[in-house]
């Protein structure tokens, strides 16, 4: 490459075509570590992020709009499987006072539970009763040391 004042090696030490920047210097007065988590935070920013701090304080968080929309309900003569309106109050079979007493899951486990699947005897698929099972020895299942090469 030819330059107007002098020709120079492409990676050479001090005149490089490609010099790697220097660190920027650190402010005397703040640690490194507060400078690279302000830098970060201050880069950090986004629209996203400006975005919603715009709307997210003139809605109260909430998205606005209607969440009640009652055009998917079932109408006189238009189908067979009745669809409730959002308003329409729902049974709900849980007394909030008694659900996580421990006869509410008592009950709950014993509905659960079907006893038909049960095995009797605490066996399980033919294994065999408990303490008979027994561990190999050491020299079980290899050959006897008779002073002869397997080779």
């Amino acid at each position: 490459m030819w330059f107007p004042n002098r020709l120079q090696e492409p990676f050479s030490d001090s005149n490089s075509l490609f010099p790697i920047p220097s660190p920027p210097k650190p402010i005397d007065h703040l640690p490194n570590t507060v400078l690279l988590k302000t830098s970060l935070k201050h880069n950090m920013s986004s629209a996203d992020d400006q975005y919603e701090v715009r709307n997210d304080a003139a809605t109260g968080g909430a998205p606005a709009g209607d969440a009640t929309d009652n055009s998917y309900t079932s109408r006189t003569g238009q189908s067979q499987i009745p669809v409730q309106k959002d308003q329409a109050p729902v049974e709900d079979p849980i007394d909030p006072a008694t659900a996580d007493s421990d006869e509410t899951l008592a009950r709950d486990d014993a509905e659960a539970i079907d006893q038909s699947n049960i095995l009797d005897g605490g066996r399980t698929r033919g294994a065999k009763p408990t303490g008979t099972y027994r561990e190999p020895g050491d020299e079980e299942g290899l050959p006897a040391n008779d002073g002869t090469s397997s080779t």
